[in-house]
């Protein structure tokens, strides 16, 4: 895939999900990488004169984390107890912040200069750590997870961010402006996309929409490669 994407003139090529250990502690998962390891991975990827990206979910925040920085790294808390439903990050936090910087450091180091931060949870009625009202904790969350970006940006001035959140949430102008690319939606079949995509430039420029669709023969259900005919295989 690299190399074709590479003869094809791609600028970018950003390995989604799958890279790190487990979702929310991310470090690199090199046994899945043939021997070359994420670094490896990226190596190549920019010796083929593409920038690296990888994917992020930089709210989630795993009960292993906790356990390991404490509970007030976790938004949603009833009765001192985390609620169980996939937790989320607290970005007013120091120490989840930190541990978010770290592991940034790290990929930076490694050669990424793309992050594609996804966002694929729901917050239910709020947090309220603060002793504010559960909207009012929503919303303060939400402007410290851009402050978080825009401070990823004063330290690495060449990192591009892409905001997928899902396919295509927050897509408000108060969340776009903080990232270079907004993804559009997670729809993949190009017939169906088009309505999307002229949908999109209503509040979004069209330079910072991000397109997902690709033409394939056949619907995600259906793909399995071994089932194609011949005369697709070669298209």
């Amino acid at each position: 895939l690299i190399d074709r994407a590479s003869a094809l003139g791609a600028e970018v090529f950003c390995i989604d999900d799958g890279w790190q250990t487990k979702q929310g502690l991310w470090y690199p998962a090199d046994s899945k990488f043939e021997g070359l390891g994420v670094k490896g991975i990226i190596d190549y990827i920019r010796q083929k004169n593409m920038i690296a990206g990888v994917w992020f979910e930089f709210e989630t925040a795993p009960l292993e984390l906790g356990e390991q920085l404490g509970q007030d790294i976790f938004l949603f808390r009833h009765d001192a107890m985390v609620t169980p439903h996939r937790p989320l990050g607290n970005l007013r936090s120091e120490k989840f912040l930190n541990y978010l910087y770290e592991r940034v450091d790290e990929m930076y180091a490694m050669g990424v200069r793309y992050i594609k931060n996804d966002h694929n949870n729901g917050e239910g009625v709020g947090g309220t750590l603060y002793g504010e009202s559960p909207a009012e904790g929503l919303i303060n969350n939400g402007n410290a997870l851009l402050q978080f970006i825009d401070s990823l940006y004063e330290k690495y001035p060449d990192l591009i961010i892409e905001n997928c959140a899902g396919g295509a949430k927050r897509s408000d102008w108060g969340t776009l402006k903080h990232f270079h690319i907004q993804s559009t939606s997670d729809q993949e079949d190009y017939v169906k996309y088009t309505s999307v995509i002229a949908g999109s430039l209503a509040f979004m420029p069209p330079e910072t929409a991000g397109i997902w669709c690709y033409p394939y023969p056949l619907s995600f259900e259906e793909r399995n490669l071994s089932d194609l005919p011949e005369e697709k295989k070669e298209e």
